[in-house]
């Protein structure tokens, strides 16, 4: 069991250095998408939309498909922080 947590806690790691939710939400400047900007920035980078991704002001992921579930998993848990960043921004 304690092999197990240590791999997950490692994988994480070494995703969250490409993860979108880290990269949007370490960069967030007035005006970009904040709640679930990961897994946002994703979908923008699958369908190609270069209008979107512009607003986010973050390179996009390499591997987009990848990187969605981790996105989403940690737009999830980032959930509380991020509601509260936007509504203070519209304050």
């Amino acid at each position: 069991m304690k092999v197990l947590l240590r791999f997950a806690f490692v994988s994480l790691l070494l995703f969250s250095t490409g993860c979108s939710t880290y990269r949007t939400v370490s960069s967030i400047g007035p005006g970009s998408p904040r709640v679930y900007s990961g897994v946002r920035l994703d979908y923008h980078t699958i369908r190609q939309n270069q209008f979107s991704l512009s607003r986010f002001e973050v390179e996009p992921p390499g591997y987009p498909w990848i990187d969605l579930p981790f996105s989403f998993m940690l737009d999830t848990l980032l959930v509380p922080l991020t509601i509260g960043s936007a509504l203070a921004e519209k304050l």
